[in-house]
């Protein structure tokens, strides 16, 4: 039966569900009632033993411990990794979405300030591929949608960006570095990009009127969209790692067959 005896195999089993006293026990034939600290310990050498010399799969192929460390971090992550040209088709794809349904409002006449169109793949592009893809978005959309279609006006766009930016950043770090959950995280962003956007206006001096009149017909409008992202926007990005995940790790079953 290779390097271990049956006997040992099942102390492998139970030591490695938690059952170490029983565990323990096994490994010592039953040859005493009181467990004792060092059959514990073999009990735990022999499950460890096991897992790093090969455990078998049902065709007989050794499972190596690299292809767990593997699949145990690319699907444990709460974000996607932002590198290979999926990836990177997938940040065109946000950049672009986050470009073209602004137009799209303004095309077909739909309330832009209440519809925060562009806030919406900045912030799923920060919980899909974490810091790096929701900067990434949040910095390149308004600035490739001034080049395309001059909005945001020139004015806005320094503050808009900042803001756009800090949304995507602040959401997928605390996604991807302290995994807090989806909904914490776009709640904060949304708090903290939104904060950096009024900063921004009143130390640029680009607000002239009436402050508060000002900021309240800015703010207010999106007010229903954000409590929608924060509400939305968590389960779309889990959907989106949970299925990227799994595609890959179809992609790498395939490999080894």
């Amino acid at each position: 039966m290779g390097f271990m005896e049956k006997e040992e195999k099942v102390a492998f089993t139970l030591s490695m569900l938690g059952y170490a006293e029983e565990a323990a026990q096994r490994s010592a034939g039953n040859r005493v009632l009181r467990v004792k600290s060092r059959d514990l310990i073999l009990a735990h050498l022999v499950g460890l033993m096991r897992f790093l010399y090969g455990p078998q799969q049902q065709d007989g192929s050794i499972v190596h411990m690299s292809d767990y460390n593997e699949s145990a971090i690319s699907l444990d992550k709460p974000t996607l990794t932002l590198s290979g040209v999926r990836a990177f088709l997938f940040q065109v794809s946000f950049i672009g979405a986050a470009v073209a349904l602004p137009s799209l409002a303004h095309l077909t006449g739909a309330p832009v300030r209440y519809l925060l169109p562009m806030h919406w793949p900045v912030i799923l592009a920060g919980l899909a591929y974490g810091w790096r893809g929701g900067a990434l978005t949040g910095l390149l959309a308004p600035v490739t949608s001034y080049l395309l279609s001059g909005l945001p006006s020139p004015v806005i766009l320094p503050s808009m960006t900042l803001e756009l930016l800090i949304y995507g950043l602040v959401t997928g770090f605390l996604r991807e570095q302290t995994r807090l959950s989806s909904f914490l995280s776009v709640t904060v962003a949304l708090v903290a990009g939104r904060i950096v956007f009024v900063a921004s206006l009143l130390l640029g001096n680009v607000v002239t009127a009436d402050h508060s009149a000002y900021f309240r017909a800015a703010l207010l409008p999106g007010l229903v969209a954000a409590l929608s992202q924060i509400a939305f926007l968590p389960l779309l990005g889990k959907w989106w790692v949970r299925q990227e995940q799994g595609n890959r790790k179809a992609g790498r079953l395939e490999d080894q067959e």
